[in-house]
């Protein structure tokens, strides 16, 4: 069954808008670096959602400290 046309204009713009949210919010950020950890570093625990916040608020703010 086809929708209506509004209703298919409504869709888009909540997924947009979902997207901007997950976005702005740093939720995909996070996401991220859930896989990341599970795939390079399965041996590691993970950073609870808090503590890689907090981590990436003190990189940003404090600059980036590495050799390369």
């Amino acid at each position: 069954s086809r929708r209506w046309p509004v209703v298919e204009w409504l869709s888009r713009c909540m997924r947009a808008l979902r997207d901007v949210w997950h976005g702005a919010s740093g939720l995909h950020e996070y996401e991220g670096y859930l896989v990341h950890v599970r795939e390079h570093h399965p041996e590691r625990a993970p950073l609870s959602r808090e503590e890689f916040f907090r981590r990436e608020f003190t990189e940003r703010w404090n600059g980036v400290r590495r050799c390369c």
